[in-house]
């Protein structure tokens, strides 16, 4: 929580990571390095805090341990 300093963790399995393509015209010479560190960057998210009611948190993604096959999904299309 971005208010009162509440940490929720969410425990999750991976086997899909979705990696987002930046705006068309600034993908020339991206990395694949660069796309994990945009997936794994801390962002701001609309949640409501259990402790305070605050709508608005930091949420980033952490892997603990890694699964045999992981597959990459690079997103190139904008919903």
């Amino acid at each position: 929580c971005t208010q009162c300093g509440n940490v929720t963790l969410c425990v999750e399995l991976f086997y899909v990571l979705s990696l987002s393509l930046p705006p068309e015209g600034t993908v020339k010479g991206l990395s694949t390095q660069e796309l994990f560190d945009s997936f794994f960057s801390i962002s701001n998210q609309d949640f409501k805090c259990q402790k305070c009611g605050n709508e608005t948190c930091h949420a980033h993604h952490k892997i603990s341990a890694l699964p045999r096959i992981l597959v990459l999904h690079i997103k190139r299309f904008e919903p």
